[in-house]
């Protein structure tokens, strides 16, 4: 079986749950490039960041599938990404501008927001094409949906969303709370949130458990997305 890690973006930079044998490892890094860089060759990596993006030639569908398969209450955590045009830009106003012109439609201030890491992810795919068959898309809170059996949760920045995602993962032989005690030891909460640990868990977690988290029902996959470059 391959090495699979879960990552997700935090306010550091990235936040990576690997499993070494029987052990799980949280891991930070300021680059994307380290993180790939630190683990074997032939880990794959499941990271809750946009993966292939629209531009004058191709138009990404993926999110509004995504947010089909989302209870009511939880679509607004899938942001539609500004296209490949807008996220090179400086500011939030010329994407807006650039994406409409490109698109038709504008882009939210969230979406903006995670353009930096977005830009990073795609630009380390662009120059370093292998990497598009080990670094792959997905989405925590449809895992999360997923692993607790359909069943919507509460938000994940509620005391009550926090411990039920908690004991969903410690259903998995994952001791969460020794995990966030360690990482603790070395970053605080504004270098790397509870949730955004969560996230990199149960990605790997997904993963590992064989549950194909983002592409069941989709008629769009992944390896199609990361070649409209």
């Amino acid at each position: 079986m391959k090495n699979s890690a879960g990552v997700d973006g935090c306010p550091y930079g990235w936040v990576s749950a690997f499993a070494n044998g029987k052990e799980i490892e949280l891991k930070l890094f300021k680059k994307f490039q380290d993180l790939v860089s630190e683990y074997p060759s032939e880990t794959e990596f499941w990271v809750d960041m946009p993966i292939g993006l629209s531009g004058s030639k191709y138009r990404r569908t993926l999110d509004q599938k995504i947010r089909s398969l989302l209870p009511k209450g939880k679509k607004s955590s899938v942001f539609t990404p500004a296209c490949r045009e807008a996220i090179y830009t400086n500011d939030y106003t010329s994407a807006r501008e650039i994406n409409q012109r490109v698109t038709g439609k504008s882009i939210s201030i969230q979406s903006w927001n995670i353009s930096t890491k977005i830009r990073e992810l795609d630009q380390l795919l662009i120059q370093t094409p292998k990497y598009k068959m080990r670094i792959n898309e997905s989405h925590p809170e449809l895992c999360f949906l997923k692993l607790n059996n359909g069943d919507s949760l509460p938000s994940k920045h509620a005391p009550q969303g926090k411990n039920k995602r908690i004991e969903i993962l410690s259903q998995k032989n994952i001791d969460v709370s020794a995990l966030l005690k360690r990482l603790r030891l070395s970053y605080s909460k504004s270098k790397v949130k509870d949730d955004d640990i969560l996230d990199a868990l149960v990605l790997l977690v997904a993963q590992r458990g064989h549950v194909n988290t983002l592409y069941d029902g989709l008629d769009e996959k992944n390896i199609e997305i990361k070649l409209k470059y």
